[in-house]
């Protein structure tokens, strides 16, 4: 006979396994991994779209840098380029902090649901299984 309930169940874990696979994946880390390595990837990206930046700008300024070469002219430069990136870095890492712990606690929340309909699961078939063998 099926149980509808255990139907339910399993068509709820199924949906879960096939929509969730961030929370399952993110389900293996703990939460200050997790945030350590995306930090590491925003660092990554950060520093990318600066130096991507960077390259526009000295490119659409090539001629006046060339013709106006001196050396406290780009020593000023490039402290003016350390800084920024420095300034902008703080707060980008701070946002991707946020975002990714307020991502990793939604998960978790997720995978607690998950987890309770696991164990439902499990009872159903131990009850089942209690029933055999007394029978």
């Amino acid at each position: 006979m099926i149980n509808n309930d255990k139907v339910r169940l399993m068509t709820k874990i199924q949906v879960f396994e096939n929509h969730e696979k961030d929370a399952l994946k993110a389900n293996r880390y703990f939460q200050k991994d997790y945030l350590g390595l995306h930090l590491i990837r925003s660092l990554l990206a950060y520093m990318v779209l600066f130096l991507l930046v960077l390259a526009v700008i000295f490119l659409y300024n090539w001629e006046e840098l060339l013709t106006a070469i001196d050396l406290t002219a780009l020593i000023h430069a490039g402290r003016w380029i350390i800084l920024s990136f420095f300034l902008l870095l703080i707060p980008s890492m701070i946002v991707s902090y946020i975002v990714y712990w307020f991502q990793y606690r939604r998960y978790r929340r997720k995978i607690k649901d998950y987890i309770m309909n696991l164990k439902q699961l499990n009872a159903y078939y131990n009850n089942e299984e209690t029933k055999q063998s007394a029978d």
